[in-house]
């Protein structure tokens, strides 16, 4: 997990552009568990303070995947 406390968000309002201070928390994880995290993360922090977004993963290293999270409910019924 990687956390970017007070990151720079910068906003377009017409001609003015105005600077925000947000959080950013980056993971790796199966999508099935994204509504989830969200959830999590908006249970402790409001909107404004966050940013949550998915990044698809077109290439990945397999032998990293033991870390990632198992869950019966994600299994598919054999």
């Amino acid at each position: 997990m990687e956390v970017d406390w007070n990151r720079s968000r910068f906003v377009s309002s017409g001609a003015k552009i105005t600077e925000e201070k947000i959080n950013k928390i980056s993971c790796i994880t199966k999508a099935a568990f994204f509504d989830e995290i969200q959830e999590l993360i908006h249970q402790n922090y409001s909107k404004e303070e966050v940013e949550v977004f998915s990044v698809p993963l077109i290439s990945f290293d397999w032998s990293l995947s033991e870390g990632l999270r198992d869950d019966d409910k994600f299994r598919k019924s054999a």
